[in-house]
């Protein structure tokens, strides 16, 4: 075989693998690994997390964090686990993805005069769509206990959940986090940064089970293109199919 037609194939390969990469939309880490996102698993390597589906599964997790947060020895160590606690339950109470939550500020969230907004319209990381959303009161009293608490400096322009340094919190930190919450509640399924939106997606769906339009809006809030995906995405669609097995007894 001579060079020029070796280096062709060996092109042809290249091509052939990039335009099949390119097809399946692998996404890389810096170092070369596949990235493991939702959309993106490597098979043999399940990496899913789950909601949590029961209000006990929840109280245990906001538990733990109050726990952390009174056995701590150290007062910045108090200091984060309130942080945490704070994050955890604005997760699950307002649906966004987790990197748009910790972009918030505190000029996203008050008023000039202490109050807090009637609406958020922020610009969603992943997506670059704009998205309106609001605080429902449960959110308003953790941030509110954790302002008494531990007094941070609540400047417009500084991160509501910020890190040590200053910056806001990274999300695979979260995620590490609400992993260790989840293996110290000894909650079956694992848990992660992206548990806390799939739980509001499962108690939004619980809780407008009588609403014929509530899943398109569901779909429409969490950009989702099928009423499948929504269901898989909170948890559904594995109860559904546990009852479809064992509706049929042969």
């Amino acid at each position: 075989m001579g060079d020029v037609e070796r280096i062709r194939k060996e092109e042809i390969v290249i091509d052939n693998v990039l335009n099949f990469n390119r097809k399946k939309e692998i996404k890389y880490n810096l170092d070369g690994s596949v990235k493991k996102t939702h959309s993106n698993s490597v098979k043999g390597d399940p990496h899913e997390v789950y909601p949590l589906k029961t209000k006990e599964e929840i109280e245990k997790v906001k538990q733990y964090f109050r726990d952390k947060k009174e056995n701590a020895l150290f007062p910045e160590e108090k200091q984060i686990a309130g942080r945490n606690l704070m994050c955890f339950i604005v997760g699950i109470n307002i649906g966004l993805r987790m990197s748009d939550i910790l972009k918030l500020k505190w000029s996203d969230i008050f008023n000039k005069d202490g109050s807090f907004v009637e609406m958020i319209r922020m610009q969603e990381k992943k997506t670059k769509k704009y998205k309106n959303f609001f605080l429902n009161p449960s959110c308003q009293d953790a941030i509110t206990d954790y302002i008494n608490e531990f007094h941070p400096v609540v400047k417009p322009e500084l991160f509501v959940f910020r890190s040590r340094e200053g910056g806001a919190v990274e999300v695979r930190t979260v995620g590490e986090i609400i992993r260790k919450a989840g293996i110290a509640c000894e909650i079956k399924l694992p848990l992660g940064s992206h548990t806390c939106r799939k739980t509001w997606s499962y108690a939004q769906i619980m809780a407008h089970q009588n609403d014929a339009y509530f899943m398109a809006h569901l779909m429409d809030l969490l950009n989702h293109s099928s009423i499948s995906a929504t269901l898989h995405y909170a948890g559904i669609s594995d109860e559904q199919n546990k009852q479809y097995y064992n509706d049929v007894n042969l």
